[in-house]
C-alpha cells in the first residue's frame, strides 16, 4: 500500500511546540511536498476551572494568589494564539513556503481527532507521560486516524539514513521510508523485528523494486520486539529519521516510538 499524505499538521498550543520543532516540520512538509498546517487548541478545561469560584492563580511579577477571571483567560488564550500564528509565519517565511493556521476550542484529543484525517501526519513532541499534557497528547495520537511524527525536544543530525522498523509483509513503512531516503539520496536502515517481514533477501528485492540499490541498503535483525531491542540494532546508524507502522506497534506503542525518539534524538514518523 502507498499511502498518499496531503497535509502535516504542527499542534502550537498544548505540545508547547517551540521554533526548532516548527522549523523542522516546516522543512520536513517541504521535503515531502505537503501542505503545512498550525493548528493552535484552546483547552476549554482552563476556561472551566477558570469560572469556578474557588480559582485562584499566582500572578506574577507580584506573586500574588488572585482569583482566576474567564475574561482574562479568553484575552490570553487569544493573545497565545496570536503569537503562536506569527511564530508559524516567521519560520515558514525563511523557508520560502506557506502556511495555513486554525484555532479551534475543547478537548485536546477531540479537536486532534477531528481535524486529523488519514491523509494527514501530526507533529507532536516525543514527551513522556508523566509530563504536563503528556497523557492528553498521547492519547491524542493513539485516537487520530492520522500519522504521527514524534520530534524530541532538541532533535540533532539533519542527515543520515532513513530507518525502518520492518513490521508483517506489505508493511506501508518499507515503501514510504525508501521514497523518503531516495528522494533525499540517503541511504535505508531496515530494522527487522520478530515475525517483521520477509529475509534480508526478500526486503533488498523489495527495496530495490522502489529504486534504492541493493548497496544502499542495510539490514539489522532485533534480538525482540519492544523499544530496547531496536535501539540495540540501531546502534552507531547515525539515522536522521526512524519510520515505523500500526502494524508493528502490535509491539510499540506510541509510548515507546516516543521513548526512540528521545533515546536517539530523532523524530519517529508512525503511520
Amino acid at each position: 500500500m502507498n499511502q498518499v499524505y496531503r497535509r502535516l499538521i504542527v499542534e502550537l498550543g498544548q505540545g508547547g511546540a517551540d521554533d526548532a520543532l516548527i522549523r523542522l516540520a516546516a522543512e520536513f512538509a517541504r521535503g515531502m511536498g505537503l501542505d503545512l498546517h498550525g493548528l493552535f487548541i484552546e483547552d476549554e478545561a482552563l476556561l472551566h476551572v477558570a469560572a469556578m469560584p474557588f480559582a485562584r492563580e499566582i500572578r506574577l511579577p507580584s506573586h500574588q494568589w488572585q482569583a482566576m477571571d474567564t475574561g482574562r483567560m479568553e484575552a490570553e488564550l487569544h493573545l497565545a494564539a496570536e503569537t503562536a500564528h506569527r511564530r508559524l509565519r516567521q519560520v515558514v517565511a525563511e523557508l520560502g513556503i506557506h502556511a495555513a493556521f486554525e484555532v479551534r476550542r475543547g478537548q485536546p484529543h477531540l479537536c486532534i481527532a477531528g481535524v486529523c484525517t488519514a491523509a494527514d501526519i501530526v507533529v507532536m513532541p516525543a514527551i513522556e507521560a508523566n509530563e504536563p499534557g503528556g497523557p492528553d497528547m498521547l492519547r491524542a495520537a493513539e485516537e487520530s486516524a492520522a500519522s504521527v511524527l514524534l520530534v524530541p525536544r532538541h532533535p540533532g543530525r539533519r542527515a543520515g539514513a532513513v530507518a525502518v522498523v520492518a513490521g508483517p509483509a506489505g508493511d506501508p513503512a518499507l515503501p514510504l521510508a525508501a521514497r523518503i531516503a531516495v528522494a533525499a539520496h540517503d541511504r535505508l536502515l531496515v530494522v527487522q523485528i520478530p515475525d517483521g517481514g520477509g529475509s534480508a533477501a526478500e526486503q533488498q528485492f523489495q527495496a530495490s523494486e522502489l529504486g534504492i540499490l541493493p548497496d544502499r541498503m542495510t539490514v539489522r535483525n532485533a534480538g525482540g520486539c519492544d523499544a530496547d531491542d531496536v535501539l540495540r540494532a540501531l546502534g552507531d546508524a547515525g539515522e536522521r529519521l526512524v519510520v515505523l507502522t500500526r502494524a508493528a506497534r502490535v509491539h510499540l506503542g506510541i509510548d515507546d516510538a516516543s521513548h526512540i525518539a528521545r533515546a536517539r534524538n530523532v523524530p519517529v514518523l508512525v503511520l
